[in-house]
């Protein structure tokens, strides 16, 4: 007996999310467009889409009417073992401007690769077959010299590292994402867009929790109140 027509448009589906085809966070073809792939009728696609939301193999749109999408996916790490998951929230998900120094320090790093590539032949990425949590088509920027993805304590373990060469005290690796957005906020640039970068929804929990005063601050404090007072 065949599938139901809902159910073969969904295994198309199915197929080019595990292919990487449709690359997480990637929107799916619409019931319209598959309708004229696959000559059924559109309430049909519309069907196979539902049913791949229930899976779990697509997410809802971030807007009313918008296509699903395939999940954009994050790596996170439990008792040291890598997992993928969802964002915490359809803000997790963003595009960001990048400065000119980090792009060009992008683009080298690309070259190397590039590189290793050429020299590691059929051995480049092999690696990646033995990693559970790995998706086939997922692409990650930092890699070893075989092309497998760096582990997430090994970016700790690095930055813990360097703030010893440089003589700075030791902080977690996350504590600089408060360092940064403090430093952010003291450079002038509007709490609003603090809050849109980190992708959070409120900005006054991006105040609360993440922009912290110094002592140098209010410093800078008793400076303009001094002013106010000779003014007056």
């Amino acid at each position: 007996m065949s599938l139901p027509k809902f159910m073969q448009v969904a295994v198309i589906i199915r197929a080019q999310v595990t292919d990487g085809i449709l690359r997480p966070g990637e929107s799916a073809p619409s019931a319209a467009a598959l309708s004229r792939v696959t000559g059924y009728s559109t309430l049909t696609c519309r069907k196979a889409l539902s049913a791949l939301i229930t899976d779990g193999v697509l997410v809802p749109g971030t807007s009313p009417g918008a296509r699903p999408r395939v999940p954009a996916r994050a790596r996170v790490l439990v008792d040291y073992k890598v997992r993928i998951e969802e964002p915490k929230s359809h803000n997790g998900k963003r595009t960001l401007p990048l400065d000119d120094d980090l792009v060009a320090a992008l683009v080298e790093l690309r070259k190397r690769q590039a590189r290793e590539s050429a020299i590691a032949g059929t051995a480049y990425g092999a690696g990646l077959a033995d990693l559970d949590w790995y998706s086939p088509g997922d692409k990650y920027v930092v890699t070893d010299q075989l092309g497998t993805p760096m582990h997430p304590e090994s970016y700790s373990g690095e930055f813990t590292r360097l703030l010893k060469l440089a003589g700075l005290p030791k902080i977690r690796l996350h504590d600089s994402r408060h360092t940064t957005l403090s430093l952010m906020e003291k450079a002038g640039v509007p709490i609003s867009v603090i809050s849109k970068w980190t992708g959070h929804y409120d900005s006054s929990f991006t105040m609360k929790t993440y922009v912290h005063a110094t002592d140098d601050d209010l410093e800078q404090g008793r400076q303009a109140l001094a002013k106010l007072h000779r003014l007056a």
